[in-house]
């Protein structure tokens, strides 16, 4: 698939919706599109027609996005579209976008996936390439017939050791090619995170720009319900110094944190998981039972306090780096999150 390049900030291949029949649909693009549609393989092109709901310059001096909302027809069948719009004669696809379905589903399973790391780096400054056994994964995350994949973050790895100083862009624009590629694979609605590593300076930024799109805002967060389930997940970007090669300062902007508030207060859900790359300054930890917090999934290379899981009565849904995914899987009636799959527990 080809994302480059692309006007289209939400939805995308790498943030879903997901919608049910006479639902809106929310878009947000640079520029103005001449014709927007639903197109799926098995289906017919769903024409869709478009009004402007707001206009926004403040993302950047040079860039408008516009805010357009679309209803989805009351006929339309069930299925994973690709959102295709044509602007100046050129056609723009955002594959797997928005899921149609033309019922609320019963049972819904999730898989999460954190810190693929394409290349690992040892302590002596030795590299290997994993990408064998991210094949193997994403080979088994398309056996289990998922809902949708959340991926935590951290496809790459920023940095040579022992120096730390950042990879050359080549083996980033590398990393980040086989990942998209590998990410390509899967069949399910995937949400897409950064993660440390990702967005860590400016060159791997350009990358993660290039292969995975630019986000409606500041940050790339977002909130959608599927059934039972609210999913919500959380920008848990970090920048690191050019020179110095030292982490920033870690913490979700105010503006995120009114995001998840805004979801918590005005969206009920039967059961609420979120997901961000790591909660570094402890910004979510503390308001698990305000917030309605049922699961909290994770990656990054250290286990949170386990206290405010235990308190809130909130499943640890950590993801070490041995971890392959975890999957959930909800009803109405119930919500379980299972014990980490390990690589070496794939087929």
């Amino acid at each position: 698939m080809s994302v480059q390049a692309s006007p289209i900030r939400a939805p995308r291949w790498s943030r879903p919706t997901f919608l049910l029949p006479e639902d809106q649909l929310s878009i947000c693009v640079e520029g103005k599109p001449d014709h927007v549609s639903l197109q799926c393989e098995d289906g017919p092109v769903i024409h869709l027609a478009t009004h402007t709901a707001a206009s926004d310059t403040s993302a950047a001096a040079d860039t408008t996005l516009l805010h357009l909302v679309a209803p989805v027809p009351a006929q339309i069948q069930a299925g994973l579209y690709d959102l295709v719009m044509s602007m100046g004669g050129v056609t723009h696809r955002q594959p797997r976008a928005v899921r149609i379905d033309t019922s609320p589903p019963a049972v819904v399973r999730i898989a999460y996936t954190s810190d693929w790391h394409l290349l690992q780096v040892s302590s002596d400054g030795s590299e290997r390439d994993q990408t064998p056994r991210l094949e193997a994964l994403v080979d088994e995350l398309n056996r289990l017939g998922l809902d949708a994949i959340v991926h935590l973050g951290d496809l790459i790895t920023r940095y040579q050791l022992p120096s730390k100083a950042p990879q050359p862009v080549a083996v980033i624009e590398s990393q980040m090619k086989r990942a998209h590629d590998l990410l390509g694979r899967l069949t399910a609605p995937l949400f897409l995170l950064p993660g440390n590593h990702d967005v860590a300076f400016d060159r791997c930024r350009a990358s993660w720009a290039a292969h995975v799109g630019h986000a409606p805002g500041p940050t790339d967060d977002s909130a959608v319900t599927l059934g039972p389930v609210q999913l919500v997940q959380l920008d848990g970007f970090v920048h690191y110094d050019e020179i110095s090669y030292e982490m920033g300062p870690e913490r979700l902007t105010n503006e995120q944190l009114d995001f998840v508030n805004g979801v918590a207060a005005t969206r009920p859900a039967r059961w609420r998981l979120v997901g961000c790359h790591y909660d570094y300054s402890r910004q979510i930890l503390p308001h698990f039972d305000r917030l309605g917090v049922d699961a909290f999934f994770y990656g990054h290379s250290k286990q949170l306090e386990v206290e405010p899981f235990e308190a809130a009565g909130c499943a640890d849904g950590h993801l070490a780096g041995s971890t392959a995914y975890r999957l959930a899987l909800a009803t109405e009636d119930m919500l379980d999150v299972a014990a980490p799959v390990s690589y070496q527990g794939l087929p």
